[in-house]
């Protein structure tokens, strides 16, 4: 009985060295999907003194790396978000960005955003709540609603294998 079980348990890793061999890791760089939390932060809606009133000054006042931190609240503005930034609203149902039918809701040029918990409404008559005219961005948690297309990706760079 014990030779038996000894030949099993060799099958059974030889069996596991076969499949892996026949499906290699694929090797994809998941790196550049990272968020980074190592600039300013920059907050608005606040009531502190130093806090913004528009989500778009404080991206255009934005480094690469920097975090744009939204309280809760509805902001009728139609944004561009042209540089590496993470844009964090507090809650995804609570804080609104309202495209107010006059645009994207939010359109991402630059490549390495990161988006997350906010909820983008009213893009209609062909507008998008997101769209992205460039790679490597992350975008979740997000609620996206009553647009004429949720996210749109005019752009895109497909990770080649390692």
């Amino acid at each position: 009985m014990g030779i038996n079980l000894l030949k099993k348990i060799l099958v059974t890793v030889i069996i596991i060295l076969l499949v892996e061999t026949c499906f290699p890791s694929t090797g994809i760089n998941i790196e550049k999907f990272t968020a980074s939390f190592n600039g300013n932060t920059l907050y608005v809606g606040g009531s502190g003194p130093w806090n913004y009133t528009k989500i778009q000054d404080a991206i255009d006042d934005a480094s690469d790396g920097d975090t744009v931190y939204v309280y809760h609240g509805t902001y009728k503005e139609n944004l561009i978000v042209n540089k590496s930034i993470n844009l964090i609203g507090e809650d995804k149902n609570t804080t609104i960005i309202d495209g107010n039918q006059i645009s994207d809701g939010l359109f991402i040029t630059s490549d390495g955003v990161v988006v997350n918990d906010f909820k983008i409404i009213n893009c209609f008559y062909g507008w998008r709540g997101i769209g992205i005219d460039s790679s490597y961005n992350n975008i979740s948690n997000n609620i996206i609603e009553n647009n004429s297309y949720g996210i749109y990706v005019y752009n895109y760079k497909i990770l080649s294998e390692k």
